[in-house]
């Protein structure tokens, strides 16, 4: 979404304070696109009503974990696992070579997710000397750890694969859709949430 969508849902919530559709489009919009200050405002625009539904309230813890990885933020360290199951912090380094690193959440039954990793590979193959790092964070259960090992050894993956075991830190991070990404800069600042592989390979053409 971009700024003239933003106000219109703005707009539409001062005349419609009622409206359900609303509240709805603020919700999808931070689930998919990260937090947004202007839809935060929209919401504390909606009816007393609507704002004290079960589903509203949900919506609300949900805003508080979508701050956490806002657009402009450093990415937090959380505590993950790696490939031998040992408890790793997970730290996006400062002034890191490459100029961008894409953080991707997924799990080894998630159909989309797989999908991705031919196009992943490729720009992998191509960027990873100075420009692009890759960081997958599986949210398989423990029951699916073995799937995950499978998967990941069927597509060969390069990069670095660390594990939230039954996605634990992830559903506390507020992503709750997959696969969901973040690309961050050298600085470990995030600058878009859910960037397409094409606009992704664009952008790394750009700056080559």
């Amino acid at each position: 979404m971009n700024e003239q969508s933003y106000l219109t849902i703005t707009n539409f919530i001062k005349d419609y304070p009622n409206s359900y559709v609303g509240f709805w489009e603020i919700a999808i919009s931070i689930s998919y696109n990260g937090y947004n200050e202007e839809l935060e405002n929209a919401y504390n625009n909606l009816s007393v009503k609507i704002k004290q539904s079960e589903v509203a309230k949900v919506f609300e813890n949900n805003i508080t974990n979508a701050k956490t990885l806002k657009i402009g933020s450093y990415f937090p360290k959380i505590k993950l696992k790696n490939k031998g199951l040992k408890e790793v912090e997970f730290i996006t380094k400062k002034n890191s070579s490459p100029n961008y690193t894409l953080i991707d959440f997924w799990f080894s039954y998630c159909g989309p997710c797989i999908a991705q990793f031919p196009k992943l590979k490729k720009l992998h193959a191509e960027y990873n000397s100075n420009q692009l790092k890759i960081i997958s964070i599986s949210t398989d259960k423990t029951k699916n750890i073995d799937n995950w090992y499978k998967v990941m050894e069927k597509h060969t993956i390069p990069w670095l694969n660390l594990l939230d075991e039954n996605g634990v830190k992830t559903t506390g991070l507020g992503v709750n859709s997959f696969p969901t990404n973040y690309l961050l800069n050298k600085e470990g600042i995030i600058l878009k949430k859910n960037i397409s592989l094409v606009e992704l390979e664009e952008l790394l053409k750009e700056v080559e």
